[in-house]
This record gives structure tokens, sequence and C-alpha cells, in this order.
């Protein structure tokens, strides 16, 4: 089986596609960043929610971490939730631990022109809310023929 590369498959696709250069080299780093995040685990659980074709959402399980205690941050392309609970836990016996109240990091590559709207926690679920904005000049239009005689 052979590996494709951007440099195997630019000269070919080259003459028929423009710009997509870029594509290729996210391409070939998604294995990597995949890896990494599934290294994490799946704590804690969330969903990612289709609610157009611009729109999205990400609702996370956050419950039992406070204000002070979540932090969501987009640098690179890549927006990033972490959690980790600051105040120290009172001396408790428990006789069975079920809640978890690990810290976490949680990442997911956005693609261009996808910006965070909004971000809200309630009953301990947090919702980021996503939205596709394309720049005007991305957006299709009609272009007009001008016939010359």
């Amino acid at each position: 089986m052979s590996n494709f590369t951007t440099s195997t498959l630019s000269p070919e696709l080259g003459r028929w596609m423009i710009g997509f250069d870029r594509l290729f080299d996210t391409l070939t780093h998604v294995e990597s960043w995949h890896n990494t995040n599934a290294s994490r685990g799946s704590y804690p659980p969330y969903n990612i929610i289709l609610r157009s074709d611009d729109h999205y959402a990400i609702e996370l399980a956050v419950s039992g971490f406070g204000e002070k205690d979540l932090e969501v941050a987009v640098s690179n392309g890549v927006l990033t939730v972490t959690g980790d609970i600051k105040q120290p836990e009172q001396d408790l016996t428990y006789l069975h631990r079920g809640l978890s109240r690990r810290k976490f990091q949680r990442e997911w590559k956005l693609v261009e022109y996808v910006e965070v709207v909004s971000v809200t926690v309630s009953n301990g679920i947090m919702t980021i809310e996503l939205q596709r904005q394309l720049p005007d000049s991305l957006k299709p239009r009609a272009v007009s023929i001008n016939f010359v005689r």
C-alpha cells in the first residue's frame, strides 16, 4: 500500500486544483493530532450538534466545575476547553465516589472561518455555540458577462 503525501499528489492535482495544498498539509497532521487527543481519554463526555449548515454547538458535561475552574480559548484554529477545580476538597469519607473531579483538557480543530459565538453553562452542561462566517469575498456571487460587438 502506498502512502499519499503532498509531494506525491501535488504534481498531478496541481494541474486542475488550485490552492488545495493547504488541505493536504492539514490532512497530514490530522492523524497525529487525533492520536494525541485519543490518548487523553473520553472525559468529560461531549456532544457536537449541527444546528444549521453554518451553525454548530458543542455540549460538554462540566458538572461540579465552578466559574473559576473552567477556561475556553481559541488559538491557531484550535478550540481548547480546560477544567481544573482549584478549591481544595473537604476532608470527607466517601462510601462511594462516582462523580469525577479530575482536571481535563479537550481540543477541537476549527476549520477556517468558524468562530466561537458564545459560551454558556447551565445545569452542569457547557454549550459552545460556533458559527461559520464566510467573508463576502468568498460567498457565491453572479459574475456578469459582457458581450463585445
